[in-house]
């Protein structure tokens, strides 16, 4: 089956991602996000929901995971240069702002459909804790900003047991 311009059509996975299978909520906005996709994905075969407007603004997704000694943030931003990444840090709400910027067309080059996104983005993340600034680095490798904040000694500390009394 080929579109109106002799092209295949493109087909996004509809299956869950086995790590989403155990948890409802992430399971929920997969969900969402695959609707949402769905309904503002450029349109093959003509005129759907916003489909075809291209150039939709850029939303890195983000992970925040933590250990006993540290809280570590993931960003992904394909396509981002470094120096168009700022990170600014408010008590424990951490801020990433930057720009997509959209690749000029050569001359004569058209597009028959847009799927990637552009633009400037804006994500701010409360952290458990205000983490002191010689505690704080990041590092941008393989179009990943990874973010990774010492936890103060008193929140490094394990989980004690506390045992329950008889009275």
């Amino acid at each position: 089956m080929r579109d109106k311009n002799g092209s295949p059509p493109v087909r996004r996975s509809e299956t869950l991602p086995e790590a989403l299978r155990g948890d409802p909520l992430l399971a929920f906005r997969h969900e969402m996000d695959r609707l949402f996709d769905s309904f503002f994905a450029p349109s093959r075969f003509g005129p759907t929901g916003f489909g075809g407007l291209g150039g939709f603004p850029f939303n890195p997704a983000v992970d925040l995971t933590e250990n006993e000694k540290e809280v570590r943030l993931r960003a992904e931003l394909p396509g981002v240069d470094e120096k168009d990444v700022e990170i600014s840090l408010d008590g424990d709400t951490l801020t990433i702002r930057g720009e997509k910027r959209e690749e000029r067309t050569e001359d004569g080059e058209r597009r028959r459909f847009v799927e990637r996104s552009y633009g400037s983005f804006e994500r701010s993340i409360a952290l458990p804790f205000t983490p002191k600034d010689e505690d704080i680095k990041a590092d941008f490798k393989d179009g990943v900003l990874t973010i990774t904040a010492k936890k103060p000694p008193e929140l490094s500390k394990p989980a004690r047991r506390i045992p329950i009394q008889r009275v």
